[in-house]
């Protein structure tokens, strides 16, 4: 079996982004399209009988989801790693993040509520390891094979198909239902744990990153303590500031997120700016935050961002998003 440092998950360039992807196509033979899941990236490994799901930042999800695990446990096969995408389907039958949210924050409360109340599946986009057999360096279609064998027909652990040669058709449908976007995966390529390059390609509709909070400011009447959070995201070794959100913090939000910074106020600046000139406190760069928003000012700071939750599953150190670079 595989330590865990070779089955980190394997990354996607930005379509149209600077590090060889600006020729990529959504209609290329060669590649596999899927659609961009708005979920959390899970690695599942399974040794014997025992399963553990894990999150991007290498943090233990198996508490939180535990109808995944149990079904990974069910599976005819003792030795496996698997990647794929856990997600919250809405009454529209989309991936949903914001609903998604009700889950990730049951890790500090009630679990078995929040199952009830906010059903979730895995869908499984390849496979790492297939009964204690290294699969990494064989091609993505025969990968897809080993996840179809695998996987029921019918369960909350189900594969995610894609399409070759389709991406137009998928983006379009994305573009129609207000989904996130579309990922492209080269043909015949090996899986590469932990690396980001041009094998996996993604396009988006609209733009969604992760952001570290550096600080929040002051608000008015029922959100005194917390009105907006300051937003950084990493240039090589330096912090830098990114503007504010304060749109989508609802009250339940706002109580869960002055908990958690209440105990990260530090008295330093903890970004490089410009920041902007209001009453705030600072806090060390721990938490990451999921935001929606169309682009960026000529400063460098979101326009029109709206928080959609708190990513349990992503280290700061991953958030690099900015001008140009998406």
């Amino acid at each position: 079996m595989l330590p865990e440092r070779d089955t980190r998950p394997m990354l996607c360039l930005l379509a149209g982004g600077k590090k060889g992807a600006s020729s990529a196509r959504l209609d290329d033979p060669t590649m596999l399209y899927e659609l961009k899941l708005d979920g959390v990236r899970i690695v599942a490994r399974r040794e014997g009988g025992k399963v553990k799901l894990i999150y991007r930042s290498n943090r233990d999800a198996s508490k939180v989801y535990p109808e995944v695990a149990e079904a990974l446990a069910a599976l005819g096969a003792d030795n496996f790693v698997l990647d794929g995408e856990i997600v919250a389907i809405d009454d529209e039958g989309k991936p949903n993040f914001e609903l998604l949210q009700r889950r990730i924050a049951a890790e500090v409360g009630d679990v078995a509520l929040a199952r009830r109340a906010v059903p979730v599946a895995y869908l499984v986009f390849d496979a790492l390891v297939i009964e204690g057999e290294d699969v990494r360096r064989l091609p993505l279609e025969s990968r897809k094979e080993l996840v179809r064998a695998l996987l029921p027909a019918r369960s909350i652990v189900t594969p995610h198909e894609g399409h070759v040669g389709r991406g137009k058709e998928l983006y379009a449908l994305c573009e129609a239902r207000g989904l996130e976007g579309v990922v492209g995966k080269k043909l015949g390529s090996f899986y590469r744990p932990g690396e980001r390059m041009s094998d996996w390609l993604k396009w988006k509709t609209y733009r969604e990153d992760d952001f570290v909070v550096v600080g929040f400011t002051y608000g008015e009447g029922s959100r005194k303590a917390l009105g907006a959070l300051d937003l950084a995201t990493y240039e090589g070794k330096r912090l830098v500031v990114r503007g504010k959100v304060g749109s989508g913090l609802g009250e339940k939000t706002l109580e869960i997120l002055s908990a958690l910074l209440a105990t990260m106020v530090t008295k330093e600046v903890t970004a490089e700016g410009p920041w902007e000139k209001e009453p705030r406190a600072y806090v060390h760069p721990r938490l990451v935050v999921k935001v929606r928003y169309f682009g960026y000012s000529t400063e460098g700071h979101l326009r029109g961002p709206v928080f959609l939750g708190i990513r349990e599953d992503m280290v700061p150190a991953s958030c690099t998003s900015g001008p140009e670079r998406g």
